[in-house]
């Protein structure tokens, strides 16, 4: 059983190779709005929750069954900005969907023939939410303005005729 799934990519201690999921962290926190309000309200107002964060690392290790490290850091680089959930366990972790953030190459060994052999990678994920993404705008960014429908949206919009 793997240890834990995103997508196509799989975290498990096998025959064939040792990839583990390590040092995981996850963020869960209130969104609260201040206001200058002297009117007897409460100058912090919960409006609430954060998106969810998740983050974790992992190493990939030639004599540990990666046949290509560079190609592994690679593959994830394009995997960056895809959302899918997250299992630990064969259970789902966190939110129903996890974006894939950012991916960063940290400590790592490259020979003399400049074959990268090692290298620890880390991943930071927060939760995706499907309404945010489909806003469009154009403009001024700070003004509502500028919000427009997507292609997508204008499509589904039925028309209503008055007679």
């Amino acid at each position: 059983m793997a240890q834990a799934q995103w997508g196509s990519k799989v975290w498990q201690i096998s025959r064939s190779g040792i990839r583990r999921l390590d040092g995981l962290k996850t963020g869960y926190a209130m969104q609260t709005e201040t206001n200058a309000d002297k009117d007897g309200e409460s100058p912090t107002q919960e409006v609430g929750y954060e998106l969810q964060s998740v983050s974790f690392s992992t190493s990939y290790n030639m004599t540990t069954g990666t046949q290509d490290v560079r190609r592994e850091f690679e593959s994830w680089k394009s995997l960056v900005g895809k959302a899918n959930p997250l299992y630990i366990g064969g259970a789902k972790f966190g939110p129903d969907k996890l974006q894939l953030i950012s991916v960063d190459l940290g400590d790592n060994y490259i020979d003399e023939n400049g074959l990268m052999r090692w290298a620890d990678v880390s991943f930071s994920f927060k939760e995706y939410a499907e309404e945010i993404q489909s806003i469009s705008y154009s403009g001024d960014a700070n003004s509502a303005v500028y919000v427009t429908a997507t292609k997508a949206d204008k499509a589904s919009k039925k028309t209503l005729t008055i007679e």
